[in-house]
């Protein structure tokens, strides 16, 4: 379990770092047995632009994190 731990390490550090900086407050989760972020938007203000901001930040975190991000990015709405 030790590669998955520090996955779930790193997923944790990067939400951290999301709330820390005020991009966003994200929580974990879990679908169908992978770790993920859930995100609870209730702000009639937020835009487009904003999600695109948190999409491309947490882009940016798997980069610093594992060096390559490859594949897409997965929404589940």
């Amino acid at each position: 379990m030790g590669g998955e731990l520090d996955d779930v390490r790193a997923w944790a550090a990067g939400l951290g770092e999301l709330h820390e900086e005020g991009t966003a407050l994200l929580g974990p989760a879990r679908l169908d047995g992978r770790h993920g972020m859930r995100s609870c938007v209730t702000n009639y203000r937020t835009t487009r632009d904003d999600i695109e901001l948190i999409i491309n930040r947490l882009s940016d975190l798997a980069r610093q994190h594992h060096g390559q991000v490859g594949g897409a990015v997965e929404v589940a709405l």
